[in-house]
């Protein structure tokens, strides 16, 4: 039988005075980054594992989790790999900066996010029996190379408009619907009052896009917004016939 301890991950904060709120964005992270590994090394891509809280300490915070068999036909070795792909990808982007095979988009948001809690006074760390890794700012940076979209350029994308989040810059969530990927769009408030009468529409857009390494477009800073007619709205054949009749006379 495997050593329990292999199954096991202890992510550490430590800061000499803790907020609560610190506490839990950084648990809400770990539990999304031990899903992500977990489904992207799946073959029928669900998850498998549940992660059960097997000790928390106060001070310098640290909270142990142990992968049990969500359903009894995942093994203890499975579990250990999944760990072991957690472990060395992380520690690969920090010394590469290259993507890991089985570290999709929310895996890396979510581990961008746990590392940027770091602060020159405090650091967030994950242990398990096969060494301490660091999560930091140059993690952070690096993630920030492989998702952040380093390529820019000038063009238009379309889309339907779902989203809207003034929340801090503003922003639109702009969706394709064969790839069903979506683009973060980000705008000046005063092309608002077009983006919200666009809203659930197809949208033409146009502006700076930046795109990754891989093609991949993952963000806009618009500079203009057009609406698609909606299809009540578009001429019918006989409209259109009758067009090009009135230019041939």
């Amino acid at each position: 039988m495997a050593d329990r301890a292999e199954r096991q991950l202890t992510m550490t904060i430590r800061d000499k005075a803790l907020p609560l709120s610190k506490v839990l964005e950084a648990q809400k992270y770990l539990v999304n980054i031990l899903k992500e590994i977990d489904r992207k090394t799946a073959s029928t891509h669900k998850t498998k594992v549940e992660w059960i809280v097997t000790s928390a300490k106060a001070g310098s915070y640290s909270v142990t989790v142990e992968g049990i068999s969500k359903d009894g036909k995942t093994s203890e070795r499975e579990i250990i790999k999944k760990i072991k792909k957690l472990e060395s990808g992380l520690r690969d982007i920090t010394t590469t900066g290259i993507r890991p095979t089985y570290f999709s988009d929310a895996l890396l948001t979510n581990a961008q996010k746990l590392a940027n809690l770091s602060t020159s006074e405090d650091s967030v760390s994950l242990l398990n029996s096969f060494g301490q890794i660091n999560l930091d700012k140059k993690l952070a940076r690096n993630i920030e190379k492989i998702i952040g979209g380093r390529h820019k350029s000038y063009g238009a994308v379309e889309g339907i408009l779902n989203v809207i989040d003034l929340r801090d810059k503003p922003i639109f969530k702009l969706s394709d619907r064969l790839t069903l990927e979506t683009i973060d769009c980000y705008f000046d408030r005063q092309i608002l009052g077009q983006a919200t009468q666009a809203l659930e529409r197809r949208v033409y857009v146009y502006g700076l896009i930046y795109s990754r390494e891989d093609g991949k477009r993952v963000k806009v800073e618009v500079e203009e917004i057009k609406i698609f007619p909606i299809e009540n709205e578009l001429p019918d054949v006989d409209q259109i016939v009758g067009l090009w009749r009135s230019l041939d006379a």
